[in-house]
């Protein structure tokens, strides 16, 4: 019997942005595995369950850092209950992809089976170009893994204002103009992870070269389309293609939605994403 599709329930489509954070984490997660010990200079904070701290690390020796990790590891123990499984909405609100924008918190079994909660610095890495705060780096890298604002204020729990912020600074000293370059700049396959760090005459410099669009990616456009493609890399607004291809503002805006189908994409943030990306 074929199975029959269904789509979507709005609840769903609210969920899964959030999961999709717990899960990248894991994968991150993943690629420490290995390697991973107490001593591992990823780990900064160890605590019990029930928010007793036994070794703090780097930032983690910070008072406000101490509670705010002291009171998140409460706070997920008290998800684990019973009465916290039965509400998955409000567990996801609780337990944030990233504590801080910066941790992980992770179960750990002594021999003895005792449980810890450790604290992993698990956030995207990179060099940091152009005096890049950390924030404004970690806002960034989400920006370029396809996440939307909204996204980027659950994983790293902060303020989509706090988000908007960071992105108009990261964006200033970057010296781009617009989100789309922003997400293409820091996607997978982009500028920023090509970057490598050089010394010429006593001056660092940053170096690299930036990839050419894939074109698998857009064998299905139309010729149009692809003109109306090259002005949404470059930042232009649907008025001002529109005025540059002496066209109504409407066509445009259609042509848009159907690049965004064929690309299967939902934002011109995405759509520097997915140029960029080698699979």
């Amino acid at each position: 019997m074929p199975l029959k599709e269904t789509p979507p329930t709005a609840l769903e489509r609210k969920r899964w942005p959030l999961i999709t954070s717990h899960l990248a984490a894991g994968l991150r997660l993943r690629s420490m595995a290995q390697t991973f010990s107490f001593d591992s200079a990823s780990v900064e904070a160890i605590f019990d369950p029930a928010g007793k701290e036994y070794d703090l690390r780097q930032t983690a020796t910070e008072r406000s850092v101490r509670e705010t990790l002291r009171e998140t590891v409460r706070r997920i123990d008290r998800v684990r209950t019973r009465d916290g499984r039965n509400d998955p909405d409000e567990a996801l609100q609780k337990w944030e992809g990233l504590v801080d924008g910066r941790w992980s918190l992770v179960d750990r079994f002594d021999t003895d089976g005792r449980r810890f909660v450790v604290a992993i610095k698990n956030d995207p890495r990179h060099p940091d170009p152009r005096g890049l705060t950390a924030r404004e780096r970690q806002v960034a890298e989400f920006v370029g893994l396809g996440h939307s604002t909204k996204e980027i204020s659950y994983i790293l729990g902060v303020s989509p204002s706090a988000v908007t912020n960071c992105t108009a600074r990261t964006l200033q000293k970057l010296g781009l103009s617009s989100l789309t370059e922003l997400a293409g700049f820091f996607s997978p396959s982009g500028l920023r992870a090509k970057l490598a760090e050089i010394s010429v005459n006593g001056k660092e410099l940053l170096v690299g070269a930036y990839p050419l669009i894939n074109e698998d990616r857009v064998k299905g456009l139309t010729e149009a389309e692809r003109e109306i493609l090259a002005y949404m890399v470059a930042g232009s607004t649907n008025n001002d293609i529109a005025q540059r291809r002496n066209t109504s503002e409407y066509t445009v805006a259609n042509q848009v939605k159907s690049i965004f189908q064929k690309l299967e994409v939902s934002s011109r943030s995405e759509v520097a994403t997915r140029l960029q990306s080698v699979t």
